[in-house]
């Protein structure tokens, strides 16, 4: 396998160019490209009548927006998108931010079977650790077969994510719609991160009680919905520190915070930095 890449004002691309196709086994999974991606919200792909193959998502970090059949969710870190053929779909960063993912086209009958049996129960958005991904990738990426060799372990690379993908697709069966309430309260929150976070206003746009949207909330973020708030708050202060030459004080504003010394304490303890150290490391990098 080897590489090319190239970037652009959207961002950096790599691909991966996976020897062509020998169809010596018509039953095996076949991929037909791959590739990485860390890129803005400049970068934007449409296909309102999908395409002929499957395409699977893996964000390794920040946040896109991807929508299937004109479902829309947000990948974070871990998450892994699964999109059959024919689907319409489309896929961005998050505005003012960064998603960097990896990405393939697949095919063949067996994975198209998979992938269908994946998403009938409408959910094409799964959450693991971003380690997994780091992990399974690394294992593609160090293959060095050839020919038919290298064609039978790419599927059963293939294959292992889709039995990974099926089971989490079992479980989540078992919760009902609650991995749908998720995505929409992200994308909810990520729309209201400039205003107070109120529980009460959640539980009056999804209907259902705080107890309850704490609950589904935690057991699929792995983090209380205030915490993730918080963090959508300071993700988009670190990107205006990074990009302009507003005050903390402004930023801290233009972020939805009252009073800058709370803003301040905020950032230091996920950071372990503050506010004006952040920016004077990032303007040191850039020099």
């Amino acid at each position: 396998m080897s590489k090319y890449s190239h970037s652009g004002a959207f961002g950096e691309v790599e691909h991966f160019v996976v020897n062509i196709s020998t169809l010596e086994f018509n039953s095996i999974n076949r991929i037909l490209n791959a590739g990485w991606h860390k890129v803005n919200d400049l970068y934007y792909v449409n296909r309102p009548d999908g395409v002929d193959c499957g395409l699977m998502i893996f964000t390794l970090s920040g946040k896109g927006e991807i929508t299937v059949d004109q479902k829309t969710c947000i990948a974070t870190s871990g998450s892994i998108a699964v999109i059959p053929p024919n689907c319409s779909n489309s896929y961005r960063c998050v505005t003012d931010g960064e998603w960097e993912f990896y990405w393939c086209h697949y095919a063949g009958e067996h994975a198209i079977h998979c992938s269908n049996d994946i998403v009938k129960n409408k959910i094409f958005l799964f959450q693991f650790d971003e380690k997994m991904i780091h992990r399974f990738w690394g294992t593609f990426i160090e293959n060095k077969a050839k020919g038919v060799e290298r064609e039978l372990e790419d599927s059963a690379w293939l294959e292992r994510f889709f039995q990974i993908l099926l089971k989490k697709a079992v479980s989540l069966s078992y919760i009902g719609n609650d991995s749908q309430i998720v995505q929409e309260m992200l994308i909810f929150m990520e729309q209201s991160k400039d205003s107070d976070f109120s529980l009460d206003a959640l539980a009056k746009q999804f209907h259902y009680s705080k107890e309850h949207l704490i609950r589904v909330f935690q057991k699929t973020m792995g983090i209380s919905p205030y915490k993730y708030w918080i963090l959508l708050r300071l993700n988009r202060s670190c990107y205006e520190l990074e990009k302009n030459e507003r005050s903390i004080a402004e930023i801290a504003r233009l972020c939805g915070y009252k009073h800058v010394g709370s803003y301040s304490v905020e950032f230091k303890k996920r950071f372990h930095m503050t506010p004006q150290e952040y920016r004077d490391v990032f303007q040191f990098q850039k020099k």
